[in-house]
């Protein structure tokens, strides 16, 4: 969100230099527009108060065809101030309860409540996941829907992993930067799965950012899934860490992989880059 918050201020810094900048102001508008209609859903609810105000403002603007009026100018830059002080909060909320190791303080872990199961999140609910989630709870889990980013901060007790269904995220990076701050809002070792109906790159370079222990491509495979909740909530021993090696240089690779091997992981060697998606599918590292 610190980026997208940025890029409004330089919009609207171009659009006060040329208050003729149309293209400029259409792109202000459609970034509110965005903000306005994921921050509730991702748990930023004055922020999307916020951007609603600003985006009627501009609305107001683009429909006069005209250059913002001395009150619009207030209006505007008000509420773009108002969002980056709450931004800020947000990110000091999330410090204040962790050291300068990274560790959350004693005082916040004494007041933290037993691990209850596992949270979905999903915005819209489908046969599959409801599936997923009644083979979980036959394997013994506790399973809770959730729907905004706020039942993840705000719940009496932390889910034991979070999953979550990227196709209902879409391409927001707000709503990626959302997931991560309510992970680290509880607990930053809280595990994190990741389900997608895509397999290119993209979604699973987000997930990783977002702090994604795990990828499954859907249709999902509910004993696969179940099989990583057992290890990732320690029910069953952890397998070795699994690295898969890219690397053009043979001898090089090879090394790698041996010194890997000595250390109890396990390994798979890949020379060409482009075969990198079916080295995650088969190995998954």
């Amino acid at each position: 969100m610190p980026n997208e918050l940025h890029d409004a201020q330089a919009l609207w810094s171009a659009v006060r230099l040329d208050g003729s900048d149309s293209e400029s102001l259409e792109s202000l508008y459609r970034l509110m527009h965005r903000l306005n209609g994921s921050g509730t859903t991702f748990g930023f609810p004055d922020i999307s108060h916020t951007a609603s105000m600003v985006e009627e403002a501009i609305q107001e603007i683009v429909n006069n065809e005209g250059t913002p009026s001395p009150d619009q100018e207030k209006q505007i830059e008000a509420g773009l101030q108002q969002m980056n002080e709450t931004m800020n909060r947000l990110f000091k909320s999330q410090e204040k309860n962790t050291d300068s190791s990274g560790y959350v303080s004693e005082d916040v872990q004494e007041e933290e409540s037993t691990l209850a199961g596992i949270f979905i999140f999903e915005t819209n609910a489908n046969e599959e996941t409801s599936d997923l989630k009644q083979q979980m709870q036959f394997s013994g889990y506790m399973v809770r829907s959730v729907s905004r980013i706020d039942d993840i901060r705000k719940a009496n007790s932390q889910p034991a992993v979070l999953i979550v269904d990227l196709d209902d995220l879409g391409d927001t990076p707000l709503a990626f930067e959302a997931i991560s701050m309510a992970r680290s809002a509880n607990d930053s070792t809280m595990p994190m799965i990741a389900i997608s109906s895509r397999n290119d790159m993209s979604p699973r370079l987000q997930a990783v950012r977002a702090g994604s222990d795990a990828y499954f491509l859907k249709p999902v495979e509910a004993s696969q899934v179940v099989d990583t909740l057992d290890q990732l909530t320690h029910r069953l021993p952890s397998e070795p860490y699994r690295i898969l090696i890219i690397d053009d240089d043979d001898r090089l690779a090879n090394y790698y992989a041996g010194a890997l091997r000595h250390a109890g992981m396990s390994t798979w060697v890949i020379h060409n880059p482009l075969e990198v998606l079916t080295g995650f599918e088969d190995f998954r590292p």
